[in-house]
């Protein structure tokens, strides 16, 4: 059979029901009033004066089981993160996706920064065009320099020393060159068969130096 409930009712202590329990109002639990679950009362569900809840004590899992998820704030209605079967996880940050999953990896929309982390395949970075760049920061070393990888307009690529404002430090051109600026340059071997010449550029000698 079925217990119907209409109106309001008030129920004191412990009540067991045997069959299904229908109500046409709200069950409400004032703080710290818990709505328990399991033979052995290990889910409970409840609100205190100042947070909620969702507690369980068991030794299997909380299952959330959906073929869409999604959590999102309060009154502003804000996603926070979207979980769809079979295909992305994503992430949001005031409402803008910065974060998913993909069948080949993760994508981000934004910048990264990272204490640390290894790769064990490859790594690619795909900017927006020219002057798209990586900055890396020694912050335990005592200058603490920073310096920047960018891509040039006429090809190739600079490495460019953040602190000292922006200043190249080395340039690999589009035809393979490698050159440093003049400030550093000499007319004299750095290693065996590479010479660099006063204008900077770095070229190989075709006799022992």
């Amino acid at each position: 059979q079925t217990v119907k409930i209409t109106g309001d009712q008030s129920i004191a202590g412990i009540k067991t029901f045997t069959n299904d329990v229908n109500t046409t109002q709200n069950v409400n639990f004032v703080d710290d009033g818990k709505a328990v679950f399991g033979t052995s009362n290990d889910l409970e569900i409840y609100s205190d004066s100042a947070d909620s809840y969702i507690w369980y004590t068991g030794t299997g899992k909380l299952l959330v089981q959906a073929a869409e998820l999604e959590i999102n704030g309060g009154a502003s209605n804000e996603k926070f993160l979207t979980a769809n079967q079979n295909a992305s996880v994503d992430l949001y940050y005031d409402n803008a996706k910065k974060f998913e999953t993909t069948s080949t990896g993760v994508a981000v929309t934004g910048d990264i920064s990272a204490v640390g982390g290894s790769f064990t395949g490859g790594l690619t970075v795909q900017g927006t065009g020219t002057g798209s760049a990586i900055d890396w920061t020694n912050t335990t070393a005592t200058t603490g320099r920073s310096y920047s990888l960018v891509s040039l307009n006429a090809g190739g690529f600079a490495i460019e020393d953040l602190t000292a404002g922006s200043v190249e430090r080395m340039t690999i051109t589009s035809d393979g060159s490698l050159k440093v600026p003049s400030v550093h340059s000499q007319s004299t071997a750095v290693s065996a068969n590479v010479v660099v010449l006063s204008d900077g550029e770095l070229l190989r000698s075709t006799s022992s130096l």
